[in-house]
């Protein structure tokens, strides 16, 4: 049995080398969302976010399941969920602003307006992983926080 599980998000956009997830259409994702096919699921930039409602089953196992959400519903995942551990992954401005340049994703809306989300969001983050040098650092930092859910032993 496995432990810890990543389940693959659904978005409404098409996918791309910057992320692993599953691709739907607006509207089968509408409908999706409307017969209970998502745990929790959220809109940003014109398309929808959704977390598969299989996570429940791997929580009712017992199992740790580590989710890439937006902040806006991390407070409603925590109503939902007993014990949630929310890791945000972040880094200054400057080096944001290029990143987001990179991906080149003009549909996800303007830089400016993503940077100053990110200001106005407030998660209450448990974790904090600066994502601004060594990726194996970062990749360490998440790994502390999913063992010191004390679900896993070291």
């Amino acid at each position: 049995m496995q432990s810890i599980v990543f389940p693959r998000r659904v978005v409404t956009r098409p996918a791309s080398t910057f992320e692993d997830n599953d691709v739907m259409s607006k509207s089968a994702f509408e409908q999706a969302a409307v017969k209970g096919a998502f745990a929790f699921w959220w809109s940003a930039h014109g398309h929808h976010y959704g977390i598969p409602l299989a996570i429940d089953f791997d929580i009712e196992m017992g199992r740790t399941v580590v989710c890439n959400v937006s902040r806006t519903v991390v407070r409603a995942i925590r109503w939902r969920y007993a014990h949630v551990v929310a890791v945000l992954v972040t880094a200054p401005k400057d080096v944001l602003a290029k990143r987001l340049a990179a991906r080149d994703r003009a549909s996800d809306g303007g830089i400016v307006e993503r940077l100053h989300r990110a200001d106005i969001e407030n998660c209450r983050p448990d974790v904090i992983i600066d994502n601004i040098d060594d990726p194996q650092r970062g990749v360490r930092k998440l790994l502390d926080a999913v063992y010191a859910t004390g679900v896993l032993a070291s």
